[in-house]
This record gives C-alpha cells, sequence and structure tokens, in this order.
C-alpha cells in the first residue's frame, strides 16, 4: 500500500471577520480522507497554493493528491504550471472558478478529475473547464452536473467519488 498526502485548497470567500467561510464541505471531505489508512490531509486557503511545492516531500515516498474547490481549483492549475517538477499524482477540481482563471495542465499531473458544472452561479462562479497542454498524457476526467455553485463542496456524491479515487491511487 502507498501512502498519500492530500492537499485541500479551499475555496476563496471570506467572511466578515476575514476568517475563511463556506468551506464545511471541504472540511467534511478532509475528515472522510483522514480515516483512510496512509492518508494525511493539510488544508490551505486558495491563495496559499504555493506551500504544498514547499510542504510535500519530492522523494517519491508519498502520493500528492491536490483537490481544490472554487478558487482553490482554479489556484490548483496555477501551482502544475508554476511548478512543473512537482508531481502530481491526482488532481481533483470541484467546480473549479472562476472559469476565465484556468490553466492547461502538463505532463507533471497524472491523472485529473474535475467536476464541472454546467450550472455556474449568476453566469459567473464555476463552470471552470480543465484541459491538458497539447502531448497531455495524463488522465482526464470530466464529470458534468448541474448544481449551486455554494453547494458542490457539501456533495456527498462528489466526495464519494473522490474517496474512490484517492484509495485506488494508494491501493
Amino acid at each position: 500500500m502507498r501512502t498519500a498526502h492530500v492537499f485541500i485548497l479551499d475555496g476563496g470567500m471570506l467572511g466578515g471577520q476575514g476568517e475563511q467561510a463556506v468551506n464545511e464541505g471541504m472540511g467534511a471531505l478532509a475528515v472522510q480522507l483522514e480515516r483512510l489508512p496512509g492518508v494525511k490531509v493539510t488544508t490551505y486557503t486558495w491563495g496559499d497554493y504555493e506551500r504544498i511545492a514547499v510542504e510535500h516531500p519530492h522523494d517519491g515516498t508519498s502520493a500528492l493528491v491536490v483537490v481544490g474547490y472554487s478558487g482553490g481549483g482554479t489556484r490548483a492549475t496555477y501551482l502544475a504550471v508554476e511548478h512543473p517538477a512537482l508531481i502530481i499524482d491526482l488532481m481533483v477540481l470541484y467546480d473549479p472558478s472562476p472559469a476565465w482563471q484556468m490553466k492547461p495542465i502538463g505532463n507533471n499531473v497524472k491523472r485529473a478529475i474535475y467536476f464541472h458544472n454546467t450550472a455556474p452561479m449568476f453566469g459567473n462562479l464555476g463552470g471552470g473547464v480543465l484541459i491538458g497542454r497539447p502531448g497531455f498524457k495524463g488522465t482526464l476526467t470530466p464529470i458534468d452536473f448541474a448544481e449551486e455553485h455554494l453547494f458542490v463542496q457539501n456533495d456527498q456524491k462528489l466526495h464519494d467519488q473522490t474517496i474512490a479515487a484517492v484509495k485506488a491511487l494508494i491501493g
């Protein structure tokens, strides 16, 4: 069995006191993932995405999983593009937003799943599309659904698919 370090990048909405708001669903996902043997979970705000490149050991001992919701989804693509030496074994994006900030990923991403919302909130929150750069050799799986952007993070069906993908990765 392999181990994995899952980094969750929360969405970008802030509460009245500057605290991250509306990320309770991703917190619930983190709890479920931490129950898997050999899985460590670290959660950051979307703006701290570069910390993953610093904190993940580059020694091949642990698979790297990056899960991003909303702004965390777009920043997961930034991470992959800005750190091409960082091997991301699995990337899972929950309704990445804003759609226009998505970056095409390269061959440092082995497998990517993105939950593509066909009904983005107010026409501009969510709905990001993930693509590979020319020559991309990894696996890219889009999963279409229609749901209010703020509720995506609480969708247990999506969490179950994420958990199954992590289980498959670690064996």
